[in-house]
């Protein structure tokens, strides 16, 4: 078999010029808002958003498509999205350098967030972001562009929002005007007998139970004596009562037991003297609330008489006036107490059953003291019968906390140092550059096998192959190049996880010398160190710092090389 001369092979394989950033591995992301999920005829449904980006990517040689993340369902006036936290969480860990998005309504319709990724974040994090049919691509964008189109854009998509989310709330003031509205959730003690019905009816299995709160409330049952009651007798709660009428669609947690706050709230609510209430939680984007927030009762909107009572006007008024006199009782035996902030709200949980930690606090009978004790959530609402009560003072668990941080402190400084002196020796730029360096050989080898496959078919023309070789030497080039392939994005995942260590270990050492000097724990501290605190018997805890993982993971492997 002929074939070609070494220097026609050698002028076929010129290196790339940036060999080592020719490859993105790409994260398409997709996004359909609940408003918009029905709608199939401006091209934004999920598929076709996906089929979109998915023939941009295959079409474009230096894309490799990692992952795909769709948030079905989910407003792009909020960036708390669980796939688009996916895709921020996989860009930390180097498994994307690119996203790819049909358009830039789809990221996001929120003006100031949207624009601080594509102008801030990104960017800081080397990630490249192209929006397909806006035709924008970060690493090609002209200054105009980002400063003028995009923010431009971004702000015309917010807008969209906001004129959307007027018409709806329009609408929906309208139908309530109308009485023709009735809220999403069912009030305890009604049911619709079809599902387009507009008035409420008595459910025979929950309004006993209702009525059974009023009376046992005139008798001078606290709300926690009611909770215990209604456990008692297996009374049907709520969750089950919802799961029951939506024949197991309910995505809400079913939970057989009563809680005290939701007696209080049926015992309040006008609902079950035959009135509707709306506006109680009043959301409206285009007023700027963008989260419900409870509404003053006097701004409540109520539509009197729309369907039958549960219970008579005597009787509620009457309960009303317990209710009363047992909020000004609690506020007189609490007048002179000194307010006081739960540092730890959201942050401690307990460590067998995952529910939050509830503060509380008890008086010694003897000397009067006032302590403040944590307890498990789930142990309390249930009355002790699930999980256990994990009791930890106050005091104790702040010694414990700030002991830890001061510790991780103190690792954190060592982890700095060991950074500096793996910069300043070579141990870790060795590495890097190492990376560097092998993507860029594979990647020439690559090309060249990439081109001598290419060359194959015109020397099957010309005779120099027959068929047969050409088929076999085709497959064996194609096979060297999905393994070389391979290598590359492995060696780029190396690269990147380089880059985010550096970045992060800088990052988390100065967030943590801030604390160094501090000798109480506060707010700030914990917002700003710690992720988790968790709670086990017998005062044991468990502290999750926030940034630490990447960090030592990195120079553990760094070390483990080293041996």
């Amino acid at each position: 078999m002929a074939r070609k001369s070494r220097k026609q092979e050698t002028a076929m394989i010129a290196p790339l010029a940036n060999p080592e950033d020719s490859i993105y591995l790409c994260g398409i992301y997709g996004r359909l808002s609940l408003v918009n999920s029905g709608k199939q005829d401006e091209g934004d449904s999920v598929e076709n958003q996906l089929s979109i980006c998915s023939r941009f990517v295959d079409g474009q040689p230096e894309l490799r498509l990692a992952d795909t993340y769709v948030d079905n369902g989910k407003k792009g006036t909020t960036f708390e999205r669980p796939e688009f936290n996916r895709m921020m969480e996989d860009i930390k860990a180097g498994k994307i350098n690119c996203i790819v998005v049909k358009d830039l309504s789809r990221f996001g319709r929120d003006y100031l967030e949207a624009g601080e990724y594509l102008e801030n974040i990104f960017p800081f994090m080397g990630v490249r972001f192209i929006a397909v049919t806006d035709g924008y691509d970060s690493l090609h964008s002209s200054t105009d562009e980002r400063t003028m189109t995009v923010p431009l854009k971004n702000m015309i998509n917010e807008l969209y929002a906001k004129d959307l989310s007027q018409k709806i709330c329009t609408s929906i003031h309208v139908r309530m005007d109308k009485g023709e509205f009735l809220p999403g959730r069912l009030c305890y003690g009604y049911m619709r007998l079809n599902k387009g019905d507009l008035t409420l009816v008595p459910d025979p299995v929950t309004a006993p139970y209702v009525k059974l709160m009023f009376e046992l409330r005139l008798n001078g049952y606290s709300y926690e004596a009611i909770r215990r009651h209604l456990d008692e007798i297996h009374a049907v709660t709520p969750s089950q009562r919802k799961a029951q009428l939506e024949a197991g669609n309910s995505k809400q947690k079913v939970s057989e037991y009563w809680f005290a706050s939701g007696i209080s709230d049926c015992l309040s609510n006008p609902v079950y003297l035959g009135h509707l209430v709306h506006g109680k939680e009043p959301k409206a984007l285009y007023k700027g609330q963008r989260k419900r927030k409870e509404a003053a009762r006097s701004e409540w909107k109520i539509m009197e008489h729309m369907h039958e009572p549960l219970v008579t006007q005597e009787v509620f008024d009457k309960v009303q006036e317990i209710n009363e006199a047992s909020k000004k009782k609690y506020r007189e035996s609490h007048k002179n107490a000194k307010p006081y902030e739960n540092i730890y709200r959201e942050i401690i949980k307990c460590g067998d059953c995952g529910a939050a930690m509830h503060l509380g606090k008890y008086v010694s009978q003897k000397t009067g003291i006032e302590t403040r004790v944590f307890r498990c959530g789930k142990y309390r609402e249930t009355n002790g019968r699930e999980c256990s009560i994990h009791t930890i003072k106050e005091n104790v668990l702040h010694d414990a906390v700030l002991a830890q941080i001061k510790l991780q402190i103190q690792v954190m400084a060592d982890m700095a140092q060991k950074v500096k002196c793996g910069s300043n020796d070579g141990r870790i730029g060795s590495i890097y550059e190492s990376s560097r360096s092998r993507i860029a050989e594979l990647t020439k080898r690559k090309t060249r096998i990439s081109r001598l496959r290419e060359s194959l078919y015109e020397n099957f023309c010309e005779g120099i192959l027959n068929e047969t070789e050409y088929r076999e030497m085709r497959a064996d080039y194609l096979e060297q190049e999905n393994i070389l392939q391979n290598e590359i994005e492995k060696a780029m995942g190396q690269k990147m996880q380089i880059d985010t260590f550096l970045s992060k270990t800088e990052e988390t050492a100065t967030v943590f010398k801030k604390f160094s000097r501090k000798k109480k724990l506060d707010r700030t501290m914990l917002e700003a160190l710690v992720q988790e605190i968790r709670v086990f018997e017998d005062e044991h805890i468990e502290v999750v710092f926030k940034f630490t993982d990447t960090c030592q993971t990195f120079l553990k492997e760094m070390e483990e090389d080293e041996v």
